[in-house]
Order: C-alpha cells, then sequence, then structure tokens
C-alpha cells in the first residue's frame, strides 16, 4: 500500500468505445489494487451534440438527436458497469464539477492567428482542431464550410471541458492524469489544463502491435514524447535488446497478421499472388523500386497541436510530398535502366474506414499524369496487395510509411527521402539530409544484398516496440482467447455475458511494477524502464 498516497485521475469520456475504455478502467484497477488513490471521471452526456464517440459510430453532426442519443445511452451503460465493478475506485461524472452549458463566445475564424488563440491559459485554437483535420484529412487549415461547422462544434465541446477541467483538477488534487488519446479535442483540452496546473499527463493508447492492440497499453509522458515514438529516444535500449522468444513470437504473429490483411489498421488487402510485372506492364528482366507514399493527416495534425516537431512536417530534403514524388519521378526519367512503382496511400482514397478523398490527391495526381514509360502508378482502385509487391520489389522508398518495416521483414531494403522523418532506426534504412545522398542511397539500395540482415533487425524491432514498450492489462476475452471470437461471431455469447467476463476476469502475467513505476514518473516512457 505504498502508494495509497499518490492520486491518480482518469479523464474517460467515451465509454461507448468499449476496446478503449475496458483496458483504460484495467489500468486503472491494477493501480487501485497497488494502493493508488483512483478517480475516474466520465461523462453523462455532457457532449451530447457530437463527440468522438459518435464519430466511432459512424454518425455525422448532421445525425438526429435520436440517433446521438443511442450513443449516449450506451456510453452510459458500459461507465455504469465498469463503475459497478469496482469499489475502490471512485467514479464520478464531469457535470458534478459545475455547471456544463455552452459558454457564449464565438469560433473564430481558422487561419494562422487560431494557433496563438488561448483561452484561460491554455491553447483552446489549435487543440480544438485535430478532430476536423484528421477527419478531412486535411494539410493545411483551409475549411469548407461544412468542415468549419465541424469545427465549430468541437470547439464548443473545447470551451465547455475547459471550464470542467479546471472545476475538476482543483476539486481533486491529482498528482497525475490519465487519457486515452489525449490528441483528441475533450481528452486534449483537460490534458492541457492539468498541464496548466503543472500535473503530469501519461498518454495511454492500444498497442501497435495488432495481434495485441485491446490487451497491451503503450504509456508515455505526454509532454516529453507527444506523439513522437518514445522508443527513438532511447536507441540505446534498442541497441542493447537481444530478441527473446517472447518477442519473436509475438514479432511473428504481428507479421502474419499485417500479411493476411486481418488487422484492423490493414489498408491493403491480402496478397493474391498477382504479378505486379503483369498487372503494370513492368519489363521482367528487371528490378523495380516501389514508392510507399505516406498519408499526411496524422502528422500535419500533430503538427498544429504541437505534439509532433515541425521537422516532421517541414522536410529538409523536400518541402513535402508532392515535390519529393515531382522530383524523382523525373530522375527515373532520367534512368531508363531503373523501373519505379508509385503506391498513393491508401488512406488518401475512400476506404473501409474513411469515405473521403484527401486534397493531397488532386495535387499528385497532377504529377502523375504522362510519366515516362519506366514509371507506373498503383492507384487503390486496382487493389493490388503491398505484400504482392514485397514479394517482387527490389527497394522501397518512403518517407514514414510504416510498410518500410513490413519491406524489411522480407529482406527489402528501405530508403527514407529525409533522416527526419521516420520513425524507425535509421541503422536500418538508407537515409540522409540532402537530396544529393537520397539518389545516392537509391542505387546503394538497389545493390543491397543483406536480406537475412534487414528481416533480423525488422523482427527485433517489431518485438522490442512489443516487449519493452507495451504493458498487459487484459483486455476483452475474445482478445485473450483468439478462439471466443469465432464463437462470438456466432451470436453464441451475449454482448452483456461477453462484458460481464470481460471486467470480470483478472489478467494474467500484469508487469506491475513497470506499470507503477512509469506512473509514478520514474521514466517517461516504458522504454526507460526495466522490465522486470
Amino acid at each position: 500500500m505504498q502508494h495509497k498516497r499518490t492520486k491518480v485521475l482518469f479523464f474517460s469520456p467515451f465509454s461507448f468505445i468499449w476496446p478503449h475504455a475496458l483496458p483504460e478502467y484495467q489500468l486503472a484497477k491494477i493501480l487501485s489494487n497497488e494502493g493508488f488513490d483512483v478517480t475516474v471521471i466520465g461523462c453523462d452526456k455532457s457532449y451530447s451534440r457530437f463527440c468522438t464517440s459518435m464519430e466511432a459510430a459512424a454518425l455525422t453532426i448532421d445525425s438526429t438527436a435520436e440517433e446521438r442519443a443511442v450513443i449516449c445511452r450506451k456510453c452510459v451503460q458500459n461507465r455504469e458497469l465498469l463503475a459497478s465493478d469496482s469499489d475502490d475506485i471512485k467514479f464520478k461524472l464531469i457535470e458534478s464539477y459545475g455547471d456544463s452549458s455552452e459558454e457564449d463566445i464565438d469560433c473564430p475564424q481558422v487561419t494562422d492567428a487560431i494557433l496563438k488563440y488561448e483561452n484561460d491559459g491554455v491553447p483552446l485554437g489549435r487543440l480544438a482542431l485535430y478532430e476536423t483535420l484528421i477527419k478531412f484529412k486535411k494539410s493545411n487549415m483551409i475549411l469548407t464550410d461544412f468542415e468549419r461547422r465541424y469545427y465549430e462544434l468541437f470547439f464548443q465541446n473545447a470551451l465547455k471541458v475547459l471550464k470542467q477541467a479546471g472545476a475538476a483538477i482543483k476539486a481533486e488534487k491529482p498528482d497525475v492524469v490519465v487519457c486515452y488519446s489525449p490528441q483528441y479535442v475533450i481528452p486534449g483540452i483537460f490534458s492541457a489544463v492539468a498541464k496548466r496546473e503543472n500535473i503530469r499527463v501519461v498518454f495511454i493508447e492500444g498497442s501497435s502491435n495488432d495481434v495485441e492492440r485491446y490487451s497491451h497499453l503503450r504509456m508515455w509522458d505526454w509532454e516529453t514524447h507527444g506523439l513522437s515514438q518514445p522508443a527513438l529516444a532511447a536507441l540505446n535500449g534498442f541497441d542493447k535488446y537481444t530478441l527473446t522468444e517472447d518477442g519473436a513470437r509475438r514479432a511473428e504473429r504481428l507479421m502474419a497478421v499485417r500479411a493476411n490483411a486481418t488487422a484492423l489498421s490493414a489498408y491493403t488487402p491480402a496478397s493474391t499472388n498477382a504479378s505486379p510485372y503483369d498487372v503494370f506492364g513492368l519489363d521482367k528482366t528487371r528490378k523495380y523500386f516501389l514508392m510507399a507514399m505516406s498519408s499526411y493527416d496524422e502528422v500535419y495534425s500533430g503538427y498544429i497541436i504541437d505534439k509532433l516537431p515541425s521537422s516532421r512536417f517541414e522536410g529538409q530534403v523536400f518541402r513535402d510530398q508532392t515535390e519529393w514524388l515531382k522530383d524523382t519521378v523525373e530522375w527515373f526519367s532520367k534512368h531508363q535502366e531503373l523501373q519505379l512503382v508509385v503506391r498513393p496511400h491508401p488512406r488518401e482514397f475512400p476506404n473501409r474506414r474513411e469515405g473521403i478523398t484527401s486534397p493531397n490527391w488532386k495535387e499528385w495526381s497532377s504529377v502523375l499524369q504522362d510519366l515516362p514509360p519506366n514509371v507506373k502508378i498503383d492507384h487503390p482502385d486496382l487493389k493490388f496487395s503491398l505484400y504482392d509487391h514485397l514479394s517482387n520489389a527490389s527497394v522501397v522508398i518512403t518517407g514514414w510509411s510504416s510498410a518500410a518495416v513490413e519491406a524489411l521483414s522480407k529482406g527489402i531494403p528501405v530508403v527514407t527521402y529525409d533522416e527526419k522523418l521516420p520513425t524507425f532506426p535509421l541503422s536500418m534504412q538508407y537515409t540522409g539530409s540532402t537530396v544529393e545522398a537520397y539518389y545516392e542511397n537509391l542505387l546503394k539500395a538497389y545493390a543491397d544484398t543483406r536480406v537475412e540482415q534487414f528481416k533480423n533487425e525488422a523482427k527485433r524491432w517489431l518485438a522490442y516496440t512489443s516487449e519493452v514498450g507495451t504493458v498487459k492489462v487484459g483486455g476483452r476475452i475474445e482478445d485473450r482467447f483468439p478462439l471466443l471470437k469465432k464463437i462470438r461471431a456466432r451470436r453464441l455469447l451475449t454482448e452483456p455475458l461477453c462484458r460481464y467476463l470481460d471486467i470480470k476476469l483478472p489478467p494474467s502475467r500484469v508487469n506491475v511494477n513497470k506499470i507503477t513505476s512509469l506512473v509514478l514518473g520514474k521514466g517517461t516512457s516504458l522504454f526507460d524502464l526495466p522490465s522486470q
């Protein structure tokens, strides 16, 4: 009970999103069992005009009041179910800390000045932009009238939670605030208020390992790392990391799930063993480069809320991906002995998760007109699998796409055009800080034959980020027992029964010391802490 004086406050307004709310609660329960004084603040329809839960349910700002009310009711039901499980955790409502009515403040125009707009010491203007930029795949702040309607709603939510958070933090006096995905507007404002009051905020999200997304959590200090990969700040740990049997197994399961295109985050169909030489009309006597472009909006929105450095958005080698694309196509036009396939990121187009085409495509499509004969385009409409490329391509070129590590895991050398952009170690790739270095690296990579070394390093990186960079908290019963996914799909288990089992079954092999050490500030991320 040595931690009983440490007060931890969870701000959890989106209980509707059960795969997020459950592991968040399981973390709160672990801390409570270890003697921490834990309070969870939920929502009782305070953001009923529109919120992240409604977005997750595919509602829009034009959905009816009845449709939105359904989401609110389910959110309340989930919160009450979690609250009924523990007598030690204090569950409270954000509405209990004062008036939750909307402020009578006009939403400002979205110009560069919005980045300096503050209210009560919080950069509310920029923080309220995040979800609008993500939803509409923006890489600038020019909003249509329809997009502005979204921003106005998020701005009003931000004003409301600003007032609520101030009162809640003043009343509870926490030592630490924990928020799931604090880049989103409502938890983002709450986190900013905590920062204003000099209270540390711990970021939590599901694992980036798709197999463990809902059973394991990433945790780090929000002010220190923001949305950057904290493993890159602790590369000495990766250098010393020896691949373990458990780490290898977890990396192999991840690679298998991605290759089958069954992961939630997958934007590519599974391999069909199709030949890119036949589909794209490539010369079968020559190898080819694959140019894997990246989606811009996540980087841009992270930069706008000041949680990614400007170097991740404002390139030092090329101004942006449009310039990189144009320059690379021109270079290949002068090297007819080489072949290039350009693959725009599928997220830039309507897909199973979003129905919007990115504005970036308009710029890129103009570059991709009248291509030289040795340059082809892999448009998402073709539904050509990334993994059929990775069975054939000789080199993968990218900025920061996750396809880079996928390629390395297949033994394919990777060139990133700017060393400030990628989110995996520079030692695993060809990269640099000049245009000249970029083109030199293309030729070096083309001649590289270190297949097994690339495979081993990719596997070690995936294992390291899973084994060292996450903590197990439990997850849903189907996350713990995968066979139950099939049983549940056949409706042999009802949702209420599954939810009951979700919260009642204790997790096994939880690294309690690592969790408590991170919350107590003994490291800025899990990578700073001993594994045992």
